[in-house]
This record gives structure tokens, C-alpha cells and sequence, in this order.
């Protein structure tokens, strides 16, 4: 009887093993690997957090990085390399094994996006572009990319997508200037700008209907206050005025007091909340900073992607200014003109409003 429980005990305790062996082996885990193919020396990592592969490609002083989103495919996916030169530029590309890739190019030692490339045929890479020009409202639209759109009319919004458009009207005077409007998960969120100099009640629009909500707050906020940005469905706003920072949940519409005279605020950075100083809040216009795998950056009307190890000119256009932007893909004015990039379209033409040629802070809200 012993014998036999001693048996099933050691059985059990071997499931147990063969379990942990096959969660170990199924679930994906997060890795950094170095291996070459041909001449190029290869560092693959990914992140499991994110699902984010990132892959740096270097030969000789020639550094190429190839970054995207995706599920688990594998380990050392890299299985061969393409490479096609000209006089002036030098395009490599990356084969792996049922997912699509891109040409990685260099022109005249510079990282440069392959769609501006025009000395290599590379026509094989490009994805057709759909134009389909209307004009609504002085808007004229050319590839809405099935993505919403919110475009500020001075008293309420233009609404765009791919199915039409609408208006959605909000307050009874034309406001010129909209800073606080903010974007926050399914939400846009705007004050009510018919209020003078403090207001008690924001207008809550759901992106899903368009069906307009207020949140009525039980004191003033001035409107001498900016946004330091959002996490989930909260809000963080510091009012210089009061001398407070609040966080308001637009979803449960929850308002709360984080930080005073007497209490630090807290900002975004390196991933988490961190304390700060009041002082440094009320005396600097702040912005979180979400820590992005790469990151769209302007420098001298130029926009880059900024990898972890290079640089790449992504539009040879004098650019404005960058409206919103992720890891993977960027929005941006040029002149009236509202241009969207990622790795795989490369630049692509959305809208254009004369308007936009005076005024356009905080003017475009994108879905």
C-alpha cells in the first residue's frame, strides 16, 4: 500500500515536470540573440512585453535596423539577405521566412527609407496607393488609410472616414484656440471654451458613435493650464493658475488632486509615474515621455526614425511639424497638407485644408 502510494506520488510529481517542461517550451519568452548570415553580423531581440521584434544588421561601418510588431514567429528569423547597389546607394533585403520584409538602403553613407530611393528598381516593394479626392467642407481627401478623423471647425468638428462625413457641433462662439482638447483612448475631450478664463464642464465625444457626453466638475479649473498627457483612459493636467496637477479618468469620470503647494505632482518617464516638483510643473511646459522602440523626430524640417542605433530620412519634404505618432507610423503637416508614413506605405497624401496654412495647434485628432 505504501509501495503503491510512493508510485503514484512520483507520478504525479513527473506530470507536474512534464507541464513546466511544455509551458517552458510553448510560451514564448522574451530573447537577444547574435548570429551572421553571408558577411552581415545580425542582433535579433524580442520583446515578449510588447510583442516587438527588433533586428540590427551591420557589415563593416554599414549599420541597417529593421523593427516590428508581431506575435512570436521563431528565433534567428533572418535566413538569407538580398543586396542590390548602385553608383550612389546600397539596399538590402532581409529574407525571412512567411513575413514580408523590406529593403533596408543607405545613399551616399546616409540611412534613407527605400521609398526614396530612385537609382535601385525596388518597384516590387511598394504597395499601390488608393486616391479617391473629395472635398467636404473647403477638406479635400485623398487616402483616409480607414482611420478616423476629427478636424476642428472653430465652434465643433468635422468628423471624416472612409464612409463620409459628419458635424458634430459644440459650443455657440468660434474658438480659435483649443489647447486642452485632448485625446485619450476612445475619447476626445475638450473644455467648455464657452466659459471665460475657468471652466467646470468638459465635453466627452465618443469616437465609437460620435455621441457627445458632459462631466460636470464641482470647481473652476483656469484655463491658464496645459496637458501633460495620458495614460489609459486618464488624463493629466496641470493648472498653473491654481498651482494643481489633476488626473481625470474620462471613463468612470473621476477627478482627482495628485499634486499641490504642499505635495509633488508626478510625471511619465521610464515607464512608470515618478514624483516631481510642483515647481518644475508650473515653471515648464512638460510633456510625459513614453519611451518609444524608435521614434519620429524633426530636425531642421526634416523627419527622421530614430532606431536605437541609426537615423533614417524618411521624407525629403520641408515639413511643419509631426501631429501624432507611435512606434510604427507617423502623421504630419506639411504646408495644408497632412501626410502619413510607415515602413511598409512609406509617405502617403491624406488631406489637405487651406485653413491649416494659419492655424493648426491642436486642430487634427486622429483615430
Amino acid at each position: 500500500m505504501e509501495e503503491k502510494m510512493i508510485n503514484n506520488i512520483k507520478k504525479i510529481i513527473l506530470l507536474i515536470l512534464l507541464v513546466i517542461l511544455i509551458v517552458y517550451i510553448v510560451i514564448p519568452k522574451s530573447y537577444d540573440k547574435k548570429y551572421k548570415i553571408k558577411e552581415y553580423d545580425i542582433h535579433e531581440t524580442f520583446n515578449k512585453k510588447n510583442n516587438r521584434y527588433n533586428i540590427s544588421i551591420s557589415k563593416d561601418s554599414n549599420i541597417y535596423d529593421f523593427n516590428f510588431d508581431s506575435k512570436y514567429i521563431g528565433k534567428k528569423l533572418i535566413k538569407d539577405i538580398d543586396v542590390k547597389e548602385s553608383d550612389k546607394s546600397i539596399c538590402i533585403i532581409p529574407k525571412i521566412d512567411k513575413f514580408n520584409t523590406i529593403p533596408l538602403c543607405k545613399r551616399n553613407n546616409e540611412n534613407i527609407d527605400y521609398h526614396l530611393i530612385d537609382d535601385i528598381d525596388l518597384s516590387n516593394y511598394f504597395k499601390e496607393e488608393t486616391i479617391d479626392n473629395k472635398t467636404t467642407n473647403n477638406i479635400t481627401t485623398y487616402n483616409l488609410l480607414d482611420k478616423k478623423y476629427y478636424i476642428w471647425n472653430y465652434n465643433g468638428f468635422t468628423y471624416i472616414d472612409s464612409k463620409g462625413n459628419d458635424t458634430i457641433n459644440i459650443f455657440n462662439n468660434d474658438q480659435y484656440d483649443i489647447s486642452l482638447a485632448t485625446k485619450v483612448k476612445n475619447y476626445l475631450v475638450i473644455p467648455n471654451y464657452d466659459s471665460s478664463y475657468n471652466f467646470k464642464e468638459l465635453i466627452i465625444i465618443d469616437i465609437n458613435n460620435q455621441k457627445k457626453d458632459t462631466w460636470s466638475i464641482n470647481f473652476d479649473i483656469s484655463f491658464d493650464s496645459y496637458i501633460l498627457g495620458t495614460i489609459d483612459n486618464t488624463i493629466y493636467l496641470v493648472d498653473k493658475k491654481n498651482k494643481v496637477e489633476y488626473s481625470l479618468d474620462v471613463k468612470n469620470k473621476k477627478l482627482k488632486t495628485i499634486g499641490n503647494e504642499a505635495i509633488d505632482g508626478v510625471i511619465y518617464t521610464n515607464n512608470n509615474l515618478e514624483k516631481i516638483s510642483m515647481s518644475k510643473l508650473l515653471n515648464n511646459n512638460l510633456l510625459f515621455d513614453y519611451s518609444y522602440d524608435q521614434n519620429f523626430i524633426l530636425e531642421d524640417n526634416k523627419l527622421y526614425l530614430q532606431t536605437s542605433n541609426i537615423k533614417i530620412l524618411i521624407s525629403n519634404k520641408n515639413i511643419n511639424k509631426i501631429i501624432t505618432k507611435d512606434d510604427n507610423y507617423v502623421y504630419y503637416l506639411v504646408d495644408d497638407t497632412l501626410y502619413y508614413y510607415d515602413v511598409f506605405m512609406g509617405e502617403v497624401k491624406v488631406m489637405q485644408n487651406f485653413e491649416w496654412n494659419f492655424n493648426n495647434d491642436n486642430m487634427i485628432f486622429i483615430y
